[in-house]
């Protein structure tokens, strides 16, 4: 026999809390994520420090990813990937379920231009799964050079038959990740399965050109992938969400 259970994730650059505009939308953001309501949040560009912003009226007390999670997500991992002055930027994992452990891969290829990808591994009931948020560069032959990096990442830390599910802003404007990440690495590229073939698009938010925001993964099972709408307002890209059922054999 076997037991299964749905998993849903969503993810989401976040523009540090500000919309196109630099308007401070990061309690709107956090109505959103309430209606939404994934089991496993990737956010992207979450600001974690900024003493300056700090003085603003309506800037939240704890860092966002805490404000964010509130009692929704008793279980979060921040990874800064920038560090400033006046505070730090970076990405960060939110999840209903624990998280048995943690890592923040430095995946950057210039002091100019920091990136990471951020690592766990969730306690599911079903079975452990692993997740990566990441964040790659603006160019496409640093970009080249993280895939590579993930793909170590995942080759000497993930067991190979275990569930992963990676996301976040690959910032593939050349749409090259898929000869590397699927072809290479045998990852399946969710979001284009739902689309006919084609890539969703998710950047910039308003009128959407570009899919920079992307959902890979590998031993779990997809059901379904979208863009999710109505956020322009919010930040400068659309977030996605994906949905997937872990399976086991209870024989």
């Amino acid at each position: 026999m076997m037991s299964e259970e749905n998993l849903k994730i969503v993810s989401y650059n976040i523009h540090k809390g500000f919309s196109r505009f630099r308007r401070l939308k990061v309690h709107d953001l956090k109505q959103k994520i309430l209606i939404w309501n994934p089991d496993i949040l990737f956010l992207q560009e979450v600001q974690g420090l900024h003493t300056i912003h700090a003085r603003k009226k309506m800037w939240p007390d704890a860092a966002q990813h805490e404000f964010l999670a509130g009692n929704d997500f008793p279980f979060k991992a921040y990874g800064p990937n920038r560090f400033y002055n006046h505070g730090h930027h970076g990405n960060a994992i939110l999840s209903k379920y624990p998280i048995l452990d943690m890592n923040n891969y430095d995946i950057s290829t210039s002091k100019y231009e920091k990136r990471g990808a951020l690592y766990c591994k969730i306690e599911h009931p079903i079975m452990p799964v692993n997740v990566l948020c990441v964040h790659l560069s603006l160019l496409a032959k640093d970009r080249k050079w993280q895939y590579i990096e993930i793909a170590k990442i995942i080759e000497n830390y993930i067991k190979k038959d275990e569930p992963l599910i990676m996301a976040g802003d690959f910032n593939d404007w050349k749409n090259e990740a898929n000869k590397y990440l699927v072809e290479k690495l045998g990852l399946d590229e969710i979001m284009s399965q739902y689309n006919n073939g084609k890539l969703l698009r998710s950047f910039p938010s308003e009128f959407p050109l570009l899919a920079l925001d992307r959902v890979y993964s590998k031993n779990i099972i997809p059901h379904s992938a979208s863009i999710i709408k109505d956020c322009s307002r919010i930040s400068d890209h659309s977030p996605i969400k994906a949905d997937f059922i872990i399976e086991r054999n209870t024989k």
